[in-house]
């Protein structure tokens, strides 16, 4: 498997601008993943690639700072915009919901155009625009009915239950759906600290995987940026 870095100097880390910083390992600024996912999605009939993965140390930002920036960004550059983030606990979906809400200042509101659902409760959502936070049981229905948000980020992917397990396996099976317009396939970035890059690379991009002619598989791993 050949790792090819891409544009190193671009994701240098500047302690000057902290609260636009998504500090992975110390190098990687959340902007060079916002202006590629919008590049992604005003090209959407030309999306080849619509798995990423992103590996981050624990504390770097990528369950709580992530997902509430990429709906920030998206939400006002595009409208109607919807982000499901996928944590495998549902104490994890409605206290980091919940959490990023109550941050002063915070773009995002409960109720308005954030919120949980977990099948042991849910939030009403308002506005058209919505950050949803969910379980994986969730999920896996929400891809069963082909229902899911523009971007879906399933996080801590490495803490796998049936229900992820099977969804992994319905987003490979979704994604090599032919008849299934490309532009209305989602874009699934799958995190952690701990993931298997190779394991996943190759289950989705395998012999057995997607076959995306060419395509770049995007992975994010200590302060780099790479393509398999």
């Amino acid at each position: 498997m050949s790792i090819t870095l891409l544009q190193k100097d671009s994701f240098e880390f500047d302690p000057k601008v902290k609260n636009n910083t998504f500090n992975i390992s110390g190098k990687i600024g959340i902007d060079c993943i916002l202006e590629t996912l919008k590049r992604k999605i005003e090209n959407s009939d030309k999306i080849e690639n619509h798995i990423w993965f992103i590996k981050g140390r624990t504390g770097s930002g990528k369950s709580s700072c992530m997902p509430t920036r990429i709906f920030e960004y998206m939400d006002k550059t595009f409208k109607d915009i919807v982000v499901d983030v996928v944590e495998p606990r549902v104490i994890l979906a409605k206290s980091i919901s919940s959490d990023n809400c109550n941050i002063p200042g915070a773009y995002v509101k409960m109720g308005y155009n954030t919120g949980y659902a977990t099948g042991k409760g849910k939030t009403n959502i308002k506005n058209k625009s919505k950050l949803l936070y969910m379980t994986p049981e969730i999920f896996r229905n929400k891809l069963i009915s082909n229902s899911t948000g523009n971007i879906c980020i399933i996080d801590e992917c490495h803490d796998m239950d049936l229900s992820l397990i099977l969804s992994m396996y319905l987003i490979k099976e979704y994604l090599k759906d032919q008849t299934i317009n490309t532009k209305d396939k989602p874009i699934f970035i799958f995190t952690s600290a701990t993931i298997d890059l190779e394991m996943m690379v190759n289950y989705y991009f395998g012999p057995d995987g997607i076959l995306l002619k060419d395509s770049v598989k995007y992975v994010y791993e200590d302060g780099l940026m790479i393509s398999y």
